[in-house]
């Protein structure tokens, strides 16, 4: 019986010291917490965030101009950040709200070019764009990406080429 009992207090004194120890989540915290202010991550110093997509490049088509006279605005809105000029280029200006997502900090663009103009009928057209990235994201394998993304657009009364969803 004697031995019981001490088996018992030897348990929960284990108990009582493995509660008061600083947990693996704390201990990560505190590391955080001592990294000095000049480690934080950097953006690559060769990336630069851009729209290299020209207008003129699309002279011979007007259609194909005047949707990347459209879409080039939507584009330099992320590049340069800018979420009201980014919400008024969309056809409903709350569903760009989606997309404001895209506007992480931790993330650069540079839109390369247009990979397919497809017009669906004369007042709908998807546009697949061609992007680079850079990223300072935590557990991102690789900050320089290169990825397409879809533009849908649709033509306004007014013959404006306006977004309606990205994929």
């Amino acid at each position: 019986m004697r031995f019981f009992a001490l088996f018992i207090a030897a348990v929960v004194g284990l108990l009582l010291v493995g509660c008061s120890a600083n947990s693996p989540q704390d201990k990560i915290k505190d590391n955080a917490a001592s990294q000095p202010e000049n480690k934080k991550a950097q953006f690559d110093p060769n990336f630069t965030p851009a729209v290299l997509i020209q207008p003129d490049d699309y002279k011979d088509d007007k259609e194909k101009q005047s949707i990347a006279n459209g879409l080039v605005i939507t584009l330099q809105a992320l590049v340069d950040r800018d979420k009201e000029k980014f919400d008024a280029n969309f056809v409903d200006p709350k569903k760009a709200e989606t997309y404001h997502y895209l506007f992480d900090p931790e993330v650069q663009y540079r839109f390369d070019s247009f990979e397919i103009v497809q017009f669906v009928n004369p007042t709908k057209a998807h546009v697949t764009v061609k992007y680079s990235g850079n990223t300072i994201a935590e557990g991102v394998e690789e900050a320089l990406f290169s990825r397409n993304a879809t533009y849908f657009l649709e033509k306004t009364k007014e013959g404006q080429w306006k977004v309606t969803d990205i994929d």
